[in-house]
C-alpha cells in the first residue's frame, strides 16, 4: 500500500499525512501500548448484537 493510497482512503492529501507521520512505517508504530488498551477497553464495554441464527 502506498501513501497516497492510504491518504484517500483516509480523505485526506497526501501532505497532510505527513503531517501526522514521519513515514509509512511510523503509521504501525504510532499504535502502541496505550491504543491497544483503549481499543480492548471499547471491547469490553461494547453491548454484543448477537448475529442471526445465535
Amino acid at each position: 500500500m502506498t501513501i497516497d493510497e492510504i491518504a484517500a482512503a483516509a480523505n485526506v492529501a497526501r501532505g497532510t499525512f505527513f503531517n501526522y507521520f514521519e513515514s509509512k512505517e511510523a503509521v504501525v508504530v504510532t499504535y502502541g501500548p496505550h491504543e491497544a488498551e483503549v481499543q480492548r477497553s471499547l471491547i469490553a464495554t461494547s453491548v454484543h448484537i448477537p448475529l442471526r441464527g445465535q
